[in-house]
């Protein structure tokens, strides 16, 4: 009992570790402004879609309402991950218990695939037909570049639209 304390204790520090970071999209160094703002748009999605304060308040409350059911669902997937990987690492490993495991993780990330899908299509709901181009236009550009994925988290771009 005494080490799945420890374990579940190990676990929050990872979790509380992995939401201080640097917020999504935010990167050291880098001299062009975010597509993404700590918390909604970020000026230079403003400036490149031409956004106007709707809609920029519209994005605002969808990331918040995205972030807050995000959240959860993440520590619950690193949670489920380091579990999994301590029941790999036991000395007889269960394998039912493992492929329950792996089961369980397969559902948290098709879950947190599902609410970034859905978030992309709500924002993309947003924009004018003339953003809407622009938006996939910049995706388009920057897909063939090896790490940027249009607006994505990873790109250049910046955290733009999940």
């Amino acid at each position: 009992m005494k080490k799945i304390s420890m374990i579940l204790v190990f676990a929050a520090l990872m979790v509380a570790q992995l939401f201080a970071q640097p917020g999504q999209g935010m990167r050291k160094g880098q001299g062009m402004p975010e597509m993404r703002g700590v918390d909604g748009p970020g000026p230079r999605m403003i400036e490149v879609l031409d956004l106007t304060v709707d809609q920029q308040k519209q994005m605002k409350d969808l990331k918040l309402k995205h972030d807050k059911e995000m959240i959860p669902l993440r520590a619950d997937r690193l949670k489920a991950t380091e579990e999994l990987r301590l029941l790999k690492a036991q000395d007889k490993p269960n394998l039912k218990a493992i492929n329950n495991k792996i089961d369980e993780v397969v559902a948290l990330k098709a879950k947190i695939m599902k609410a970034r899908a859905r978030h992309q299509v709500e924002v993309k709901n947003i924009l004018t037909e003339e953003q809407r181009l622009k938006w996939e236009e910049r995706q388009m550009h920057r897909k063939g570049r090896k790490g940027h994925r249009g607006f994505g988290r990873h790109s250049g771009f910046g955290g733009g639209l999940r």
